[in-house]
């Protein structure tokens, strides 16, 4: 069982102004969108609407299968592709970078949402199917290599496995989906698993890591199978964009893209600009001479710019004529794919796309690509905001409770942390002084201010100036105190650290630096279930789960 806490998202730091209007379905933001995130928008005018659109389904449906067989899905999974052949099914779509380890948790958390608002539209009597789009194209592999640990000091540590995997090799812009690992994968796996919990699951853990990132396996291979593991039977499918069979599907998506270069840019310029002028930001920042495209040479991928006499590699010297790009992408488009901007879109002529669940960044750029969607004359799918969690287990909780702390003041920092959880122990009587004295101090200044406004309109002035001083000086000293208490008893500020690593690892929310195997460690696979157990269709908050 677990106690669910939650925090409104205008509660967490560094949240977005688009993305908060957006989740309180404030016109100012949803004028970007074309619907709202709401189970109305959900409506089966929307998915008559998205059927009646020509989609390749008996074309997809035999690559979904055979993709989906090697990552060894579950027979659900296996039906639920079925489905995609039946005009009235509808996707809920989602995805990431294929991580390794899967990544952080945010992963996870998206698929367990498209799994579950799939599962509530069914109940309603709508056949959906929740969809995965694993972004295996992308070539950024300082991310994808990227883990949160715990150090033996309890510390968040930031750890790039890239070395250990590739050694001191270049920096690659090969498609990571595509690239494999070497014999020193094993090593990588072992120095992760040691960094987890001591507990019954920590063998485990291992051996399905050992099993899933192995010698040879791609990234792509890897995360496929580690992700269906952790998911189980619930029947989410996976899909690689990368496949070459799946190019032609869309190959005249990429098409238009070249074809309509110009306006493309022209209409992504005028949005970003709609968007900042409504006080937003934009998400993407583009060059005068991007494109939506990436094209694939000699194995590596480059952007594709706009050049006067037609089109070129970024930061390369070769050029292309706008003729030769087409005939490229007749014979061989599978040297094609899109950018952030345009992969939506790609989506969604492949699927039949009812809903997409995004983070919060991801929502900020689709109120930028929805002028592609109106271009192409597509209805753009309900952009559905992930779940969002911090996992806190009993000892954490205990600790919050016995020094009168909440999560909240761990976005404060760790000097707040430490201040308030030495005020709150027995070790703060002389900081409680000060208190009192700060409080009093203010009260009875506030008390005189309407007597001495009366006496000479000036004074007033001059007690706020003097007030900010004493306080100043107050706070100064109190500080003080708070530091020769705290070098008395170091287990008091000790447990702060130990609080803000746990909610807050390298001042980012938990989900966005750990990965789900710190908490397999220590709760095994059920955490899945109480994580999903715990998702709230429109109930656009961070849920605090409190673990026993």
């Amino acid at each position: 069982m677990v106690s669910i806490k939650h925090i409104p998202y205008r509660n967490l730091p560094n949240q977005s102004k688009l993305f908060l209007q957006y989740i309180e379905r404030s016109r100012h933001a949803l004028q970007f969108f074309q619907h709202s995130p709401s189970c109305e928008s959900l409506s089966t005018g929307l998915c008559d609407r998205i059927i009646r659109q020509q989609f390749p389904r008996s074309g997809i449906v035999p690559i979904l299968r055979r993709q989906n067989k090697s990552y060894e899905c579950s027979a659900k999974t296996l039906d639920r592709i079925d489905e995609l052949e039946n005009p009235d099914c509808v996707a809920i779509l989602t995805g990431q970078q294929v991580g390794l380890f899967t990544g952080p948790l945010y992963t996870v958390y998206k698929a367990l949402t498209a799994i579950h608002l799939s599962d509530e539209l069914r109940s309603r009597g709508i056949r959906a199917i929740p969809i995965f789009w694993m972004e295996t194209e992308d070539h950024d592999l300082a991310e994808v290599t990227h883990q949160t640990v715990f150090a033996p000091d309890n510390s968040a540590q930031a750890v790039d496995y890239r070395n250990m995997i590739f050694g001191n090799t270049a920096t690659s812009i090969r498609p990571i989906g595509s690239i494999q690992f070497p014999d020193s994968i094993r090593e990588v796996v072992q120095d992760f698993v040691n960094s987890l919990p001591d507990s019954e699951w920590k063998k485990e853990i291992g051996f399905l890591l050992n099993s899933t990132c192995r010698p040879g396996f791609t990234f792509t291979q890897s995360f496929a199978r580690l992700l269906m593991k952790i998911v189980g039977d619930t029947g989410l499918i996976l899909f690689d964009p990368q496949d070459p069979q799946t190019k032609p599907l869309v190959s005249h998506i990429f098409q238009w893209a070249l074809e309509k270069s110009d306006d493309i840019h022209t209409l992504l310029e005028e949005r970003s600009r709609e968007i900042e002028s409504a006080g937003f930001h934009s998400q993407v920042k583009f060059s005068d001479r991007s494109t939506v495209l990436f094209y694939m040479d000699n194995g590596e991928r480059y952007g594709l710019e706009r050049l006067d006499s037609g089109f070129g590699l970024k930061n390369r010297d070769r050029k292309f004529r706008l003729q030769e790009l087409q005939d490229c992408l007749a014979s061989n488009p599978e040297k094609f794919s899109p950018n952030v901007l345009l992969r939506p879109p790609v989506q969604d002529f492949l699927f039949p796309t009812l809903a997409y669940v995004g983070g919060p960044s991801e929502i900020a750029y689709f109120a930028q690509i929805e002028v592609l969607y109106t271009m192409l004359n597509r209805p753009m799918p309900v952009i559905w905001p992930r779940e969002s969690f911090t996992l806190m287990e009993g000892e954490i909780r205990k600790a919050m409770h016995r020094l009168g702390i909440e999560i909240q003041d761990c976005f404060e920092g760790i000097q707040f942390l430490k201040e308030k959880a030495l005020h709150n122990s027995s070790f703060s009587k002389a900081t409680a002084g000060l208190l009192d004295f700060k409080n009093n101090l203010e009260k009875t200044l506030a008390e005189i201010r309407p007597d001495v406004q009366n006496l000479d309109p000036s004074i007033p002035q001059a007690m706020d100036t003097a007030q900010s001083k004493i306080l100043h000086n107050i706070q100064r000293l109190k500080s003080r105190i708070l530091h020769i208490e705290g070098r008395k008893d170091s287990s008091v500020l000790n447990a702060a650290s130990l609080l803000l690593n746990h909610c807050l690892p390298n001042r980012n929310l938990q989900e966005r630096e750990l990965s789900i195997f710190h908490f397999f460690s220590t709760h095994g696979p059920a955490i899945v279930d109480s994580v999903r157990s715990a998702i709230r269709t429109s109930e656009f908050s961070h849920h605090v789960l409190q673990l026993e």
